[in-house]
C-alpha cells in the first residue's frame, strides 16, 4: 500500500547523499529528445532522495484524492530505485541525477497553488538551493515546452556532475557518499 504525503517539513536537518531517478523523454518520436540544460528542467516519472541514515524517500507528482489538481507528494521508500539506460525507442531510463544539492537540508519551501495544492518545493543544503515542480517538459516544433502543474517531476537543470564515479557506484552506496560532490553552476549547453 502506497502512504502518500505533502509533509515535505520532515526533510529538513535530514541529509541527502544522492538523487535517483527515473527520467522521462521530452521527445518521444525519433530521435528520442531528453530535456537538457537549455530546457531548464530535467523530467522524472518519479524521484528518490537518498539520505546518510539510509532512508530513502519517494517523490511524485499525482492528482489529489478528488483527483482533480496536480500537486507534488513525498513517500517513505524501502528500496532504492534500479538504474537503467535507455535502449532503442525507450523514453525512458534511470540514473543518479547529475548536479543537484547534497548535505543537510537546513531550508525548505512549499509552493501551494490557488487549490491547495502543492505544486513546487525548494530546498536549500548550505550553500545550494534547488526547486522540484509538477509539470510536464514535450518537445514540439524544435522546442521544449513546459506545462506545470501537470504530472511529472520537474527539477531545475543544474549540470551534468563531474565526480568520475559512474551512476551505479552512486545509487545509494554508503562507502561513496563522501566522494560525491556535483557541481555548484550548470554547464551550458551539456546535455543532461
Amino acid at each position: 500500500m502506497h502512504v502518500y504525503t505533502q509533509d515535505f517539513e520532515r526533510l529538513l536537518g535530514r541529509s541527502i547523499v544522492s538523487w535517483i531517478g527515473t527520467e522521462m523523454a521530452a521527445g518521444q518520436d525519433d530521435p528520442i529528445v531528453w530535456t537538457n540544460a537549455s530546457c531548464g528542467f530535467l523530467q522524472f516519472y518519479d524521484l528518490q532522495l537518498c539520505f546518510s541514515d539510509d532512508s530513502l524517500e519517494h517523490w511524485t507528482a499525482r492528482l489529489d484524492d478528488d483527483c482533480n489538481y496536480y500537486g507534488l507528494y513525498l513517500e517513505e521508500s524501502a528500496m532504492p530505485l534500479q538504474l537503467f539506460e535507455a535502449e532503442g525507442a525507450d523514453i525512458f531510463r534511470a540514473r543518479v541525477a547529475p548536479g543537484l544539492p547534497t548535505g543537510p537540508i537546513v531550508h525548505m519551501k512549499k509552493h501551494v497553488d490557488e487549490y491547495g495544492q502543492v505544486v513546487a518545493v525548494t530546498l536549500s543544503t548550505a550553500d545550494r538551493s534547488v526547486t522540484l515542480w509538477c509539470g510536464h517538459v514535450t518537445w514540439e516544433d524544435g522546442q521544449f515546452t513546459i506545462r506545470r502543474p501537470e504530472e511529472f517531476v520537474l527539477v531545475e537543470a543544474l549540470g551534468e556532475a563531474r565526480s568520475g564515479r559512474s551512476e551505479q557506484d552512486m545509487a545509494c552506496n554508503p562507502q561513496l557518499r563522501s566522494s560525491f560532490n556535483p557541481p555548484a553552476s550548470p554547464v551550458p549547453g551539456a546535455c543532461i
